[in-house]
């Protein structure tokens, strides 16, 4: 339950050991390197990028549900790739390359033949006829173009109007008619007309109506007919795509793991290639400075010993202001890091808060899931999912599986306890010996009583803040020494846990123990009122520091609310499950002509109807449960900072090797 110890290293070597012994320590991945950083990728192992990356976006895999969630790569076992590395496939990539370049020619030329049909059908909306007349026109200039249509209907004059201007009128704008020559469901083609020394101000006016003017060529071939011969230009382009893509189809079938194996290594000699020339200190040595995990430290050192006759190595001090990188070292409740890693991992000389948020999380995840058929699909579903995606899944994606089982089991229990299994009625069952051992099970009926619930919600959350407090409290300790702590921090935790003993004594009705922790929550509102002013210096200040220090209450009051989400949550959950059997009962006796369409219905409603109750409420139990404790728990006394641990190592992009 604490966070790695980390040990900065100094190794001298010699440069012309350098990439072999960098190369190792690439495998070994336990050293991260702090003198050196990544480059980009060189022209060799970019052109098998390039390859890869093409031939996965000309035949993309079909993506399932799972994989908005897990990059799902190829699996490669680590032999077969070993087998492949023994012979670059330079010929295939120089293949590939070929067919790459003729399929983007290709597809260029498909591009720009598509564009050009489209220019030649909107010509012919003109007609090469209308486009020939207007050029022969000696004082009247014809202006051909498109409007949007509702800008036509909005702000154009009558159609197919004479507008000439009145010589009476100085101010009077330039003459024009208008015709419509086609209209389309969103635009429409016009024409305009004026004299030629009307043009200049009518062209002033057409941007403010979103007018495109249009150029008509005048070419050999009717618009129409040109559209026709580049179809046909067209129809061959595709042909010749539709070739290419057999070639290439059969390469990706044949070659693409080859393809990937070798991007992914030479990425990765690259990087070794690249910190052998960052690391050069002098004309003989190379210099590598970073951190090893101390728990690691023994088996870098033995790698280190492989090379003691090229280099010399040395414990040194962090410099002003660095901060080592964060591991955090936990066994069973290494699966809580996950939740704790989405707020902030603690600094170097923090504390890891994973091991004592567990229990609080786990038992907050199952009330507020609260049904053991959905936990039952929660276990299975998160098995299911760490067994098929093992080798894709990063340490972080399988951690948070492991969590979710831990989760479903909570759910588990804590259904069986208030007697929610997908809103069954036990009453119901046929089978008496199932029946009585589910009732016997049952301890708490939220549905009939909701108060035990809403009691057990509030009673977790008084102890996850009195634990909070404990913790700020130790801490203080460390840093203060005992009155002091006690004074900042530890009177606090007194009397909050007086207040709640109180609260907890006149609820279940135990006068004597109320009466005396009474006294004990009444000597403590005198003592804080007497202290938290102590920073003052006038007494009367002082007096009122301490009185106003007891508005703090009402920030622990509202914090202690917001664990009543737990019994809400809860509610929730079991009262969908029970209005989607409802509704999936109401059509189950509906059998016209001795179909049985009721149950057919009824089947589908409760495997809909459960699944989106299991889905929506599975996201809100792990949102909520994080929330207590970021907000009210880690707010006590985590501070966070912490920067994750990179050590040098393969990193995949293509390809997932199975060990």
């Amino acid at each position: 339950m604490a966070v790695a110890r980390m040990q900065k290293l100094q190794i001298f070597i010699l440069q012309k050991r350098t990439r072999e012994f960098l190369a190792g320590l690439q495998k070994l991945a336990c050293f991260e390197l702090s003198n050196t950083s990544a480059v980009a990728v060189p022209d060799r192992a970019l052109r098998y990028q390039k390859a890869v990356d093409f031939l996965a976006a000309l035949f993309p895999r079909p993506r399932g549900f799972i994989e908005n969630f897990i990059q799902i790569k190829p699996v490669i076992k680590e032999a077969q790739a070993g087998m492949i590395m023994q012979k670059e496939p330079l010929l295939i990539l120089r293949q590939l390359e070929k067919l790459q370049a003729d399929w983007e020619a290709q597809a260029g030329l498909a591009r720009q033949l598509q564009e050009e049909i489209a220019r030649q059908d909107l010509y012919a909306a003109y007609g090469l006829r209308r486009a020939r007349q207007a050029a022969k026109l000696k004082r009247v200039k014809v202006i051909f173009g498109q409007v949007p249509r509702k800008a036509l209907a909005a702000e154009m004059p009558p159609l197919a109007q004479d507008h000439r201007k009145d010589d009476g009128d100085a101010g009077a704008g330039a003459g024009y008619f208008i015709q419509v020559v086609q209209t389309t469901e969103n635009t429409a083609c016009l024409q305009l007309l004026c004299l030629r020394e009307d043009e200049a101000a009518l062209r002033d006016s057409l941007p403010g109506l979103g007018f495109q003017e249009i150029s008509l060529p005048l070419q050999a071939r009717e618009y129409r007919q040109e559209s026709l011969r580049l179809g046909r230009e067209l129809k061959k382009t595709r042909d010749r795509q539709a070739k290419l893509k057999n070639k290439l189809r059969s390469i990706q079938a044949a070659e693409y793991a080859k393809l990937a194996v070798w991007a992914d290594y030479l990425a990765n000699a690259e990087q070794v290639d690249a910190y052998t020339r960052e690391s050069s200190a002098t004309a003989q040595t190379s210099l590598l400075t970073g951190w090893v995990p101390v728990a690691q430290k023994k088996q870098v050192l033995d790698y280190l010993e492989k090379f003691s006759d090229a280099l010399y190595w040395r414990e040194v001090e962090p410099d002003a202001g660095e901060t080592p990188p964060t591991v955090l070292q936990n066994n069973l409740t290494a699966p809580l890091e996950t939740v704790t890693a989405l707020y902030g991992l603690p600094h170097n000389r923090e504390f890891d808060p994973s091991p004592l948020m567990a229990p609080f999380f786990i038992v907050f995840y199952g009330l507020c899931l609260s049904d053991a058929g959905y936990g039952l699909m929660l276990l299975l579903l998160a098995g299911f999912l760490l067994w098929k995606f093992r080798v894709n899944l990063t340490r972080f994606g399988r951690k948070l599986l492991v969590l979710n089982m831990y989760c479903g089991v909570s759910t588990i229990v804590v259904g069986l306890l208030t007697g929610s299994i997908w809103g069954l009625n036990f009453e119901l069952l046929p089978w008496p010996a199932l029946k009585n051992f589910l009732l016997a099970l049952k301890v708490i009926d939220p549905l009939n009583n909701p108060l035990p619930l809403l009691g057990l919600a509030v009673g977790l959350g008084m102890a996850q803040m009195l634990t909070g407090l404990t913790i700020r409290y130790i801490l203080d300790i460390r840093e203060l020494g005992g009155w002091p702590a006690f004074l900042k921090s530890g009177c606090w935790l007194v009397f909050l846990a007086s207040i709640f003993s109180y609260a907890g004594a006149a609820i279940l009705g135990w006068a004597a123990a109320a009466r005396w922790l009474g006294y004990l929550t009444g000597l403590g509102v005198v003592f804080m009122v007497l202290t938290q002013g102590r920073h003052q210096k006038n007494p009367l200040l002082k007096l009122g520091s301490g009185l106003l220090s007891l508005y703090s209450l009402s920030g622990y009051v509202g914090d202690l609310l917001s664990y009543t989400r737990l019994f809400a949550l809860g509610l929730v959950t079991a009262v969908m499950a029970l209005v989607v059997n409802y509704l999936a009962a109401l059509p189950g006796g509906l059998a016209p002509l001795g179909i049985p369409v009721g149950a057919v219905l009824m089947v589908i409603i409760l495997i809909f109807g459960h699944t989106f109750d299991f889905l929506i409420n599975m996201l809100g139990s792990f949102v909520h449960a994080a929330r207590l404790q970021y907000v009210e728990y880690f707010s006590k006394f985590f501070e966070g900072g912490g920067r994750f641990f990179r050590p040098f190592s393969w990193q995949a992009k293509y390809v997932s090797l199975d060990k």
